[in-house]
């Protein structure tokens, strides 16, 4: 409920330390999928403070696909060069960076400075190398896995469960 009344909050409202620390534990891995989504997206829309988006960056580091490009959305008003460096620093150890498009990410970086910029652009060309990797990898799975038969509707529920989200994405 609680959760539900932050995101009712309208987009810029600023987050007190108590709603913020709330909104950041339910980024942990072990909530729902629906959960960290929601989380996220308060985070993204809210005006956050330099220290709160400081702080931000370590849940980069952890946060899912589905989230991670939300979270990165908090850093769309730009900022320093301190803090940009941060954020390609947490991105550069985020498991989940390498799934998302640099077209996603590189809007994040837009209203940061020139060197920051440049950080980011030389970190989005090493995510682009990793792509054509991952779609040589999914190409020999696709390859593999039409040799097997399984079950439509056990994947169908396990698609829409609530408990994986993957209708969500």
């Amino acid at each position: 409920l609680r959760l539900d009344a932050l995101a009712a909050l309208p987009a810029g409202a600023t987050l007190d330390a108590v709603e913020f620390d709330f909104l950041r534990t339910r980024l942990a891995a072990e909530n729902e999928p629906n959960t960290r989504s929601t989380a996220a997206g308060v985070l993204a829309q809210a005006k956050l403070a330099v220290p709160q988006l400081s702080a931000l960056t370590d849940n980069l580091k952890s946060a899912g696909p589905l989230e991670l490009n939300k979270l990165c959305g908090a850093f769309d008003g730009g900022g320093d060069d301190a803090l940009g460096a941060t954020l390609l620093a947490a991105l550069r150890e985020s498991k989940s960076a390498n799934a998302l498009p640099p077209s996603q990410l590189k809007p994040h970086f837009a209203k940061f400075p020139a060197a920051t910029k440049k950080s980011a652009d030389e970190f989005l060309a090493s995510l682009n190398e990793d792509a054509a990797k991952q779609a040589a990898n999914l190409e020999a799975m696709l390859k593999e896995i039409m040799t097997l038969h399984g079950d439509i509707r056990r994947g169908q529920l396990v698609f829409t469960s609530p408990k994986t989200a993957c209708v969500t994405c």
